[in-house]
């Protein structure tokens, strides 16, 4: 702010009151117009991490049950599904990357316009431009931009990605612990450590297979892991 105001009035000073037209448009004009973008921008990275979350739980799901996915031809289903995220999510990251290449050409454009607007205004109250008024009120124009229009937004989106993310870490500390669950006893006895007990068993790798392999007919225990 006191940087704002030091330029308003050596501007005032050196090209007279045209300047304060040319600083209301920059303040009132362009700075709200990129930190409604920059919230914008914030908003769309809350979504985008929503969908994010959704698409790696589903593809840590298809890895850890992979198995299972591959036994029960659910190889498709997975695709489309993981497809279909991903372009929810391409789309919201290309609606972000719109929305800050609006802010970049805004902060290129409102150097030129606020000029433009001073000068006019000079020139048509009758104001002579001369090489010191004109050198001076852009390179103040230039200083202004820089730290009203540039930082003020990237702070703005600063602290919203910073926010987002405090968030979701909040929300997984506050997140109630699993249960951890006890496998149970697969025999009715608890005394017996055996999972499994074969007796006179007769085995084969494939049911086409003509001689099958026969066990030894005695007693054969597993003992649970």
């Amino acid at each position: 702010p006191l940087q704002s105001l030091a330029i308003l009035g050596l501007g005032w000073y050196v090209i007279g009151w045209s300047f304060a037209a040319g600083f209301g448009l920059l303040i009132f004009g362009f700075v709200p117009l990129q930190l409604w973008l920059s919230k914008k921008f914030a908003m769309l990275r809350t979504k985008i991490a929503t969908i994010t979350d959704e698409r790696v739980t589903l593809v840590s799901q298809a890895v850890s049950g992979v198995r299972v996915m591959k036994m029960s031809g659910w190889e498709d289903n997975f695709e489309s599904r993981i497809s279909s995220i991903r372009k929810k999510e391409v789309d919201q990251i290309e609606r972000v990357n719109r929305y800050r290449a609006f802010n970049e050409a805004i902060f290129y454009l409102c150097n030129v316009a606020t000029s433009v607007v001073i000068f006019l205004i000079h020139v048509g109250s009758g104001g002579l431009l001369t090489p010191r008024n004109v050198f001076t009120t852009m390179v103040l124009i230039n200083v202004a931009q820089m730290e009203i229009t540039k930082h003020l937004s990237l702070a703005v989106m600063g602290v919203s990605e910073c926010w987002v993310s405090i968030g979701r870490i909040q929300k997984f500390l506050e997140s109630p612990e699993l249960e951890t669950k006890t496998k149970a006893p697969l025999l009715g006895d608890d005394s017996n450590d055996d999972a499994m007990v074969i007796s006179n068993a007769t085995c084969h790798w494939n049911i086409r297979r003509s001689t099958p392999i026969s066990m030894i007919p005695t007693n054969t225990t597993g003992e649970e892991n």
